[in-house]
């Protein structure tokens, strides 16, 4: 995924997307990057205010959103304005 740029859309449109139900990571180790990656942007969004691109998966095809990362649960993420991105739908977490 990396090296690579998808649309990008504004973090609100994200509150009328619908994201598919499969997961888009094909490994276990894949898995566990990304939820290292959302740990540490959690960190540093709440630390430092930093955004990051997460490149996700919709029913709309692969789109990037730069945020920052408010929460962090097993189900998915949180961003501001209680928009919610279940965690099986993200490829990627980048920093900006």
């Amino acid at each position: 995924m990396k090296d690579v740029r998808y649309p990008e859309i504004a973090k609100e449109a994200l509150a009328g997307m619908r994201f598919p139900k499969g997961e888009v990571l094909h490994s276990k180790s894949e898995m566990k990057e990304r939820q290292n990656n959302l740990l540490n942007a959690l960190r540093l969004g709440n630390e430092f205010r930093t955004k990051v691109r997460m490149t996700i998966m919709t029913q709309e095809g692969i789109r990037e959103v730069v945020t920052t990362i408010w929460d962090v649960s097993e189900e998915g993420v949180s961003l501001k304005s209680n928009i919610f991105v279940p965690l099986h739908s993200i490829f990627s977490v980048e920093h900006e």
